[in-house]
């Protein structure tokens, strides 16, 4: 998680689409690696504090423009979805 929000951090001047595509990219490596029966609650977590750390990346850049919660889900994450969560591997 640490991990995320330091990239996040770094990256927050990219453009919107070029985050996204990086963050669709990183969460799905997560997926595949932690994937596992009896872990999904945690890689939930995990994506909802990409969620979050991505919406506060994108605060940071103008304050006149900050979005709230609701207006990130219904604007950003309706143009630009990250992958859910998924088990990727059955043991």
């Amino acid at each position: 998680m640490k991990a995320i929000r330091a990239w996040c951090k770094e990256h927050m001047h990219d453009p919107t689409r070029k985050q996204w595509e990086k963050l669709c990219s990183k969460l799905r490596g997560h997926y595949q690696y932690y994937g596992i029966i009896g872990n999904y609650k945690s890689m939930e977590v995990f994506y909802e504090h990409t969620i979050e750390v991505w919406r506060r990346a994108i605060n940071r850049r103008n304050s006149k423009n900050a979005k709230s919660c609701e207006t990130f889900k219904h604007g950003i994450l309706a143009s630009f979805p990250l992958p859910m969560p998924q088990i990727k591997h059955r043991i």
